[in-house]
């Protein structure tokens, strides 16, 4: 699925290049982001592993939750992995936004000066201008490029979700219950009366 994904976007390059200038503000937003995740999730995996060390809770239970905590990590960098390829598109996205805009107003501004040069002397509309613009593409090409772009990057949201739609749901589904378990636990310790007082 990610071959066909990578597809599309090298598709949608052809089209409209990112500069390297963006290639590299990107690839340091990611790198960024990386980081950040994992240097808050290691020391509190790692500090909460020493704290069940220290209290000599039991090799089993040690070794559960030395797999939760690497599952805990992996399905971070599945999550990591899914949130940077949503916010590629979510660029991409952007791109064709702008340059609809960016057409939009050429439009505009084509049609108006175009009233603006007509003669409607005796009911007759005589028309003295280039309504594609002084370039050599039309409007309907551009139209057509955007069409294209915009398919392209479709295509590659449904191979996204097609991927990462279950395991997300599961993180989510698994995250709902770890809280669920983390509030009962946390509210019946506190209300457990203290022996031997």
């Amino acid at each position: 699925m990610i071959p066909v994904y990578e597809k599309n976007i090298e598709a949608y390059e052809v089209y409209s290049p990112t500069t390297d200038t963006k290639q590299r503000n990107h690839s340091l937003f990611h790198l960024f982001l990386t980081v950040l995740y994992l240097s808050v999730m290691l020391p509190i995996n790692i500090l909460r592993l020493f704290i069940l060390y220290r209290s000599d809770s039991g090799t089993v239970i040690l070794i559960f939750f030395v797999f939760m905590y690497l599952e805990n990590i992996g399905m971070s960098i599945i999550e990591t992995y899914f949130i940077i390829k949503c916010r590629t598109l979510d660029n991409k996205f952007f791109k064709i936004n702008r340059d609809l805009e960016y057409l939009g107003r050429e439009i505009v501004h084509t049609l108006l000066s175009i009233i603006e040069k007509t003669d409607t002397v005796r009911h007759r509309v005589v028309y003295d201008g280039d309504f594609y613009g002084s370039n050599d593409h039309s409007v309907a090409n551009a139209i057509e490029i955007i069409r294209i772009r915009h398919r392209l990057i479709r295509d590659a949201v449904y191979v996204l979700i097609n991927l990462f739609g279950i395991p997300m749901g599961l993180s989510l589904f698994t995250l709902c219950v770890m809280t669920l378990f983390d509030i009962y636990y946390q509210v019946f310790s506190v209300w457990v009366p203290i022996r031997g007082l």
